[in-house]
């Protein structure tokens, strides 16, 4: 059963010279934003989000799920990968701790946006290593050759391809179920050969995963598997 969030939510405001109306936005790790035009008065964000009530609850939960908006971003005790697979976190002073199977982090415990930066370094270079490697098998699999692959950490996209091939990837697909980022890749892989989401693209991403438009929905909800330490 899904929470309902709390009302009135925290919100920020931003007033953008480009903004030619006033409009509403979720992200994850930094929830709601209302962006204003110039023309407007910040005063009246708090009309514009009750009036969109509905629509900012469900976002709300859909995108921070149980993470929730403004909680402590504090060193976490483990770290949970692919949506199951847990790793012991393990702040050390320079000592041993005799514990191999944990992520040990080198910093004061009382210091933690050290410990932290070191732990947003390790989730990325796991990303890479495994996500990396996942890439390169599927390309090799269905002849789908990519220029680059990187891995970013991105508020509002899990993925992305450029017209040369280069494949960007969001780290916070770790903490997603396998299955999700798996599709993740395929999605950009198909990008390589179709930049548009025609017919021809699905038609490639179909073959890799037959599954794929049941995968894509359960995406629209996969924010709520990201931890709120990974945004700082």
């Amino acid at each position: 059963m899904t929470a309902t969030p709390e009302w009135p939510p925290a919100f920020s405001v931003r007033i953008s010279p480009r903004a030619k109306h006033p409009r509403l936005r979720v992200l994850p790790g930094t929830g709601l934003e209302v962006v204003l035009p110039r023309s407007m008065r910040a005063e009246t964000a708090t009309a514009i989000v009750e009036r969109h009530k509905e629509w900012v609850r469900r976002t709300l939960d859909r995108v921070c799920g149980h993470e929730g908006v403004g909680q402590p971003a504090g060193v976490p005790g483990r770290v949970v990968l692919h949506g199951g697979a847990a790793e012991r976190v393990v702040v050390c002073e320079g000592e041993e701790t005799g514990e191999a199977d944990a992520i040990r982090l080198r910093a004061s415990r009382e210091d933690p946006d050290t410990a932290l930066a070191q732990l947003r370094d390790w989730t990325r270079a796991y990303a890479a290593a495994t996500l990396g490697r996942e890439a390169a098998v599927l390309a090799g699999e269905h002849a789908l050759p990519y220029a680059s692959v990187r891995f970013r950490r991105q508020r509002s996209r899990w993925g992305s391809c450029t017209a040369r091939g280069a494949i960007s990837l969001n780290t916070s697909l770790v903490f997603l179920p396998w299955e999700l980022a798996r599709h993740v890749i395929m999605h950009e892989l198909a990008h390589t050969r179709h930049m548009d989401h025609g017919r021809g693209f699905w038609k490639t991403l179909f073959a890799m995963e037959p599954e794929a438009l049941k995968l894509d929905k359960r995406l629209r909800s996969a924010w709520r598997h990201v931890p709120a330490w990974i945004w700082g």
